[in-house]
């Protein structure tokens, strides 16, 4: 069963929309897309998590700025990790349905976790290359492996949401679904921005 996961999981990288009929064909319930969703979050805010614990919190005089606010905290990063998968989730129907797909959230919400759980994979191997490589390597080859591996996720991410969308929703157009999620994206982000506000989660400027 766990190498026919990991088949799955590797299918669907290269082909993400030919794969989505096969993900969600294992039958996984509702209450598991939720509980996956939970892992998923959990193993990344861990990760961050040995990344504070080993480098250390940012420096104070940085404290004012979004990302420190953002980052300084596992839990906080966890918690904004998790409303943005259910806003992914939510922008992938939207997409679908702005376009005459037929997509459920429910379905959208497996998907997105799928994508996260490959991208976790990518971010457990940053962790092993901060915590073993690149304390041996000059800084600037470590820079960029660093970057490296950042635009990697970032591809890995776009690519997959494309064809999830594709999948989910029966479409055949890749930039006709690109130029969707752009748009869309840019709304929720705004609207993720005020909810993260409103949560006290994002910094409010001259706070």
């Amino acid at each position: 069963m766990f190498r026919e996961l990991v088949t799955l999981m590797r299918a669907s990288v290269r082909k993400p929309a030919e794969s989505v009929p096969a993900i969600l064909s294992l039958g996984i319930p509702r209450e598991a897309r939720w509980l996956g969703l939970a892992a998923v979050v959990a193993l990344s805010g861990l990760a961050s998590a040995i990344m504070l614990l080993v480098y250390g919190a940012p420096p104070a005089d940085a404290s004012d700025t979004a990302w420190v606010t953002m980052t300084g905290s596992p839990i906080r990063m966890a918690m904004i990790q998790g409303i943005g998968i259910l806003f992914v989730a939510g922008a992938v129907t939207h997409i679908g349905r702005v376009f005459g797909g037929k997509g459920q959230f429910i379905d959208a919400l497996l998907l997105v976790v799928w994508v996260e759980t490959v991208l976790l994979v990518i971010q457990y191997l940053q962790l092993a290359l901060w915590l073993f490589v690149f304390p041996i390597l000059p800084a600037s080859i470590s820079l960029f492996l660093s970057m490296m591996t950042g635009l990697l996720s970032m591809v890995v991410l776009f690519w997959m949401l494309v064809g999830i969308i594709k999948g989910l929703h029966g479409f055949t157009s890749t930039p006709a679904v690109l130029l969707g999620m752009v748009a869309t994206m840019f709304g929720a982000g705004t609207v993720l921005l005020l909810v993260l506000t409103v949560l006290g989660i994002a910094p409010v400027a001259g706070v």
